[in-house]
């Protein structure tokens, strides 16, 4: 088996893209496709300040994002869907993809 392909998703037109896209290259090369949404981390800002109750919904709202995109690939491809914490987008789609 191929490894997967990671995808960095968000619920955005651009999202959306990049979700068919991964789903195309993961067809084509017969790999397992992995969606992956980067949160901040808890001490992301002093302008919003950590909340446990923010930080649940804000975590709720990203699996039901990533369910639907899980629902746009097709159903012959392994799909699974990650909830991430990172600095940054790019760190951790990085981090995901080493795990």
């Amino acid at each position: 088996m191929n490894e997967p392909i990671v995808v960095g998703y968000s619920a955005t037109d651009e999202g959306a893209d990049a979700a068919a896209l991964g789903a195309r290259l993961a067809l084509a090369i017969r790999a397992p496709l992995v969606f992956v949404l980067v949160l901040p981390e808890s001490g992301r800002s002093v302008v919003v300040p950590p909340s446990e109750g923010y930080d649940a919904y804000v975590r709720a709202k990203a699996d039901r994002w990533l369910a639907a995109a899980r629902k746009t690939a097709p159903d012959e491809l392994h799909v699974s869907v990650y909830v991430t914490t990172a600095e940054s987008p790019a760190q951790g789609l990085v981090d995901a993809a080493h795990e």
